[in-house]
């Protein structure tokens, strides 16, 4: 008995279908890695400004400390 591969199965409209779904998927895949790379960018911008609150923040403390202290 011999055994056949997966692929020898399919019809033509089978492999369209298969080919389509695999186009679909690489154009996910794309959007997806150019949405993370956006939100990538703005979680580094929000930490940017947190730290620069947080510095803000302690410099007035320094100075209150420093007049009253």
């Amino acid at each position: 008995m011999q055994t056949r591969s997966p692929n020898a199965r399919r019809t033509p409209r089978h492999q369209l279908r298969v080919d389509a779904a695999g186009r679909q998927l690489a154009e996910l895949r794309t959007q997806f890695s150019a949405e993370l790379e956006c939100a990538r960018e703005q979680v580094a911008i929000v930490q940017e400004h947190a730290e620069a609150s947080e510095r803000y923040a302690l410099r007035k403390l320094d100075q209150e400390s420093t007049l009253f202290g």
